[in-house]
């Protein structure tokens, strides 16, 4: 007897489920109309938010089967303020080896010493859909600011800071600190 094969339904169906349920359609409805498990629909429909919430920052929903946060959360944080910096600036054409440079500039600040800026990570990387456009604050903080800030953390520490230096830092930065 052989075993059926799992199927895991992609991002788009998964979101399909999603409007069919809340379009007052039964689990066991759903499960005949797309062919899946109860359970499984069940489990959709259980983390319904973290799937659209996902949806939103994914680029092709249609062939995803799996929400998964990016690897290198923190260092796409501070490439995506450097990348809308220099881009405010019009000063320097982007192109793929400066942003890998960049990457790997930053990197070397996060202590992540296993990262390697090669071609796949940058075909990853898209600078379109991962730029966030708003703050809570309503500024946007500029790449010199977060990265000096970071700077001062990795090197001596919030709590070595001088009175003098976290003042400097609060009234000369968009983040504050």
């Amino acid at each position: 007897m052989e075993s059926k094969k799992r199927k895991g339904p992609e991002i788009s169906l998964k979101l399909e489920i999603i409007v069919d349920y809340n379009n007052k359609a039964t689990p066991t409805e759903l499960s005949r109309k797309y062919g899946l498990a109860p359970s499984t629909i069940s489990t959709i429909v259980k983390n319904q938010e973290a799937i659209k919430k996902a949806s939103e920052s994914m680029r092709d929903i249609k062939k995803a089967k799996r929400l998964r946060e990016p690897e290198y959360k923190e260092l796409e944080k501070y490439l995506d303020m450097w990348f809308r910096d220099t881009k405010a600036h019009n000063s320097i054409t982007l192109d793929g080896p400066l942003i890998q440079a960049q990457a790997l500039k930053i990197v070397t600040m996060l202590q992540k010493p296993d990262f390697k800026a090669s071609s796949g990570w940058l075909n990853k990387y898209n600078l379109e859909d991962s730029l966030p456009e708003s703050y809570p604050s309503g500024k946007k903080p500029s790449f010199q600011d977060a990265f000096l800030k970071l700077l001062i953390k990795k090197v001596c520490g919030k709590k070595n800071l001088s009175n003098t230096m976290q003042n400097y830092l609060i009234k000369n930065s968009d983040v504050g600190y």
